[in-house]
């Protein structure tokens, strides 16, 4: 049983004392806030703009640092999306001993 099961539980047993059942509730609208992401805008435009690059030239071959070259930033924020792009499945990626590579199929 979770936080909100329980919350649940405890309003369905005391619907009879108001207190208790608006405490439940503001206890589950703060359990369902805080599950909720907020993502910074500026990075979900690099990241349309790292696969827009990948989508553009799909028989190229890109590493981190082809992309930080292309389109600013350090090759470190560069491999942070492409690895997030390539967990959604976007990208694929590609692991050698030495280097790791994405492209787009």
């Amino acid at each position: 049983m979770n936080k909100k099961q329980m919350y649940q539980h405890i309003m369905a047993n005391m619907a009879d004392d108001a207190d208790v059942v608006s405490f439940c509730n503001k206890e589950i609208e703060m359990l369902e806030k805080k599950n909720v992401k907020k993502t910074n805008p500026e990075v979900e435009k690099y990241r349309s703009y790292v696969l827009a690059l990948v989508q553009a030239n799909p028989n190229e071959v890109f590493t981190s640092k082809k992309v930080a070259d292309s389109l600013g930033g350090s090759s470190r924020k560069a491999a942070i999306h492409l690895k997030y792009l390539a967990d959604n499945g976007d990208i694929v990626r590609h692991e050698d001993k030495k280097n790791i590579t994405y492209t787009l199929q």
